[in-house]
């Protein structure tokens, strides 16, 4: 069996994970008519291949957030360490990237109460 535009348009918005109100929006009719189409092996089918194909396409945008994510700031324009740090475990994990070297070893200089440097000057607080 064939399916028309309408179902379609329904088994691609079901397949991209929007619901069965919005299936029935876009296809122009009620929802038990999504749900009779549901019966349907060809329905069924345009629904997995929907899904297949936005999770391939999630897939694929997934390298592309993380980069942005590394890049992210807060409302005033600093860097958003925590959304940065966080790209990069999940690209760790998701294996975009190899293992990073650890640094050497830092040495803190301890700075006395009350001061803080900037700029390699001394100021106070």
């Amino acid at each position: 069996m064939t399916l028309d535009n309408r179902q379609q348009r329904a088994a691609a918005i079901l397949g991209a994970g929007g619901t069965r109100e919005d299936a029935a929006e876009s296809a122009q009719v009620n929802r038990g008519t999504i749900s009779r189409w549901g019966k349907l092996p060809a329905f069924v089918e345009a629904v997995k291949s929907a899904q297949v194909s936005a999770s391939a396409s999630a897939t694929e945008d997934i390298p592309a957030l993380l980069d942005a994510m590394q890049r992210a700031t807060d409302y005033q324009g600093r860097p958003d360490w925590s959304a940065r740090a966080t790209a990069l475990r999940l690209k760790l994990a998701l294996g975009l990237i190899g293992d990073i070297a650890r640094p050497a070893e830092v040495v803190s200089v301890p700075v006395p109460r009350g001061r803080m440097l900037k700029d390699g000057k001394e100021i106070l607080r």
